[in-house]
């Protein structure tokens, strides 16, 4: 005779509804995971200084409108437009990159000529005194003026001067919103002002405040193109993540040195 299951079901799920159901452990919450970093990409001192002559170049053209400032001739393929340092770039690097120390002219009165600016100096000097006498004056008196190349910051500083006070002349740079982790993994944010988004990482890592009060930054986790953002200068809650940059729009120790001769001059004249 076949045995019937159903008792024998029955018996187990009364077996198994009669025991007390193990209370789940209380899970412990996670920290929260912390994305994959990395550190900023640095990059070349020759890719930025390379960046900047080009920059410069194309502020010096605009302002002589794309023509020669000796003899009025045109840019063209045949006789494209070169951008003349006045004072040599090499030996007085704090004019290296300021379009008042440029002028624009053709290949004859830059190089070729007998008359050019390279051949006949002396000659270039008198009619820059003579035609442009404020380049002639800027360039006298900021040649003490240095600035290492080496420096990236100080680099990307000369860039960012150049965008702002020639913007008609250049395409503007751009805001890229910077997202990092320090090492407790607070997510930290910043909007940085740079060309691209190698040089905002770059700003970014350098200017976090170093001290006691901050955590030491762990990675950058993305860097992200945004529009340009509109803080007030009352309101502004940025704290650890504003940065501050050294103006360029200072004066030189050669000017502060020259007015304080001019006062000198004065006094002593006032007296004689």
């Amino acid at each position: 005779m076949p045995i019937d299951p159903a008792p024998v079901i029955a018996d187990a799920l009364k077996k198994r509804a009669s025991k007390p159901k193990k209370q789940k452990k209380a899970r412990k919450a996670k920290k929260p995971r912390i994305p994959k970093l990395h550190r900023p990409k640095k990059e070349s001192t020759k890719t930025i200084t390379t960046r900047l002559y080009k920059t410069w170049a194309a502020i010096v053209h605009s302002y002589y409108n794309d023509r020669c400032a000796i003899c009025g001739k045109e840019n063209s393929k045949d006789a494209p437009l070169n951008a003349h340092h006045i004072m040599p770039r090499q030996m007085f690097s704090g004019l290296r990159f300021d379009p008042q120390n440029g002028i624009a002219l053709c290949p004859k009165c830059h190089k070729m000529g007998k008359w050019s600016a390279h051949k006949g100096g002396i000659w270039f000097a008198e009619w820059l005194r003579n035609h442009a006498p404020e380049k002639y004056q800027h360039c006298l008196a900021n040649a003490v003026f240095d600035l290492d190349c080496k420096d990236r910051i100080k680099l990307y500083d000369v860039e960012e001067d150049l965008h702002e006070r020639y913007c008609d002349a250049v395409t503007p740079i751009g805001h890229y919103k910077v997202t990092a982790y320090d090492r407790k993994g607070n997510k930290v944010e910043s909007v940085i002002k740079a060309y691209n988004n190698r040089a905002a990482e770059y700003i970014f890592w350098q200017r976090w405040p170093k001290d006691e009060t901050y955590e030491k930054l762990k990675g950058i986790y993305r860097t992200e193109q945004v529009e340009a953002p509109k803080w007030e200068d009352d309101k502004d809650e940025l704290s650890a993540t504003k940065m501050t940059r050294r103006t360029l729009h200072e004066p030189s120790p050669a000017v502060i040195w020259c007015k304080q001769l001019d006062s000198i001059n004065q006094k002593e004249e006032e007296t004689k």
